[in-house]
């Protein structure tokens, strides 16, 4: 009895999306790193969907809005971005460029070095609380697996974090975080 061949590999042509992607590893070279970066980045354009994760950042790269925004003759219009997928980098602090992505619906955030929600980047996202908002409205924003918290927070860090997520789940924001005694 013979073993049938396994199936061949997806055409060069089929979408990115479709194609298996490399993950990043922590000490990649810088080289690598902007090559990820980029094809991911060209991948967003098809999809709307950013995907980032792994690929050892400590920021949001400014190649990427520049990738994004790439007039591209004959080929089809980019689509926007609605999901930004930064989970399993180095970044501490995400920025003022996470605003650009003014249809951005989902942010994943988790397992990175952020020590604060950051609100003030992702403020002008939020749903107003009469329901209406200038944008699609943020939904959803993961920060599970981040320093939040010191070691040993005070009982109001731990209040002002807590009031923070029914703020944000008051305007239909899902935000998940690692809260003590949870």
């Amino acid at each position: 009895m013979t073993v049938p061949p396994p199936p061949p590999p997806p055409p060069a042509s089929a979408p990115p999306a479709c194609r298996p992607r490399p993950a990043g590893r922590p000490g990649m070279t810088p080289a690598a790193g902007a090559a990820l970066v980029a094809t991911r980045t060209r991948e967003a354009r098809l999809t709307g969907r950013l995907d980032l994760s792994d690929c050892d950042l400590i920021s949001l790269p400014v190649s990427l809005f520049m990738i994004l925004s790439e007039v591209d003759e004959g080929a089809p219009a980019p689509k926007p971005v609605t999901s930004v997928d930064l989970s399993g980098n180095r970044i501490r602090d995400i920025g003022p460029r996470i605003r650009d992505f003014d249809m951005l619906q989902s942010l994943d955030l988790r397992n990175n070095r952020l020590r604060q929600v950051p609100l003030e980047q992702i403020e002008v996202r939020l749903p107003l609380p009469d329901g209406d908002s200038p944008f699609q409205a943020l939904r959803h924003i993961d920060l599970r697996g981040n320093p939040l918290l010191q070691a040993e927070p005070s009982q109001e860090d731990i209040a002002r974090l807590r009031a923070t997520v029914s703020d944000l789940e008051a305007r239909g924001v899902v935000l998940l975080v690692d809260l003590p005694g949870q």
